[in-house]
């Protein structure tokens, strides 16, 4: 009996023994479990590679809910925007004026100076 790439399971012609074959090269046949020559991979039997267009380990099916995700993330966040854009924009200008006492605390460090390095060359006012 010849075997033919759409059986489960191969099997030769007397014996009924399993053929065992490399996931990788599929030309590869052998009688007994092993290495592939060409590899190094172990030897599964025909019947257990999957005849599934897809592999088990794929990611494609998570690929259509990831885009489905980000699509939705973008609408809504079109939707968010253009429902309140104009609160949002109205209430720039105070935020800012907020933000002035943050920035001079932050950036300029309130104007105090508590370094001994910095002491004789900076001069507050007319001292003499």
């Amino acid at each position: 009996m010849a075997s033919s790439c759409c059986q489960t399971a191969s099997t030769e012609a007397g014996g009924g023994a399993l053929v065992y074959t490399c996931p990788m090269h599929p030309e590869i046949h052998q009688e007994r479990p092993g290495r592939c020559p060409k590899c190094g991979m172990a030897l599964e039997p025909a019947g257990a590679v999957s005849m599934s267009p897809v592999p088990r380990n794929s990611r494609l099916p998570r690929i259509p809910w990831a885009i489905g995700a980000c699509v939705f993330l973008a609408i809504a966040a079109f939707f968010l925007w253009q429902e309140h854009r104009a609160h949002l924009l109205g209430a720039l200008p105070y935020i800012l004026l907020l933000v002035c006492p943050l920035m001079h605390l932050f950036m300029h460090r309130g104007h105090h100076h508590h370094s001994d390095s910095n002491a004789g060359t900076h001069r507050h006012g007319a001292e003499s």
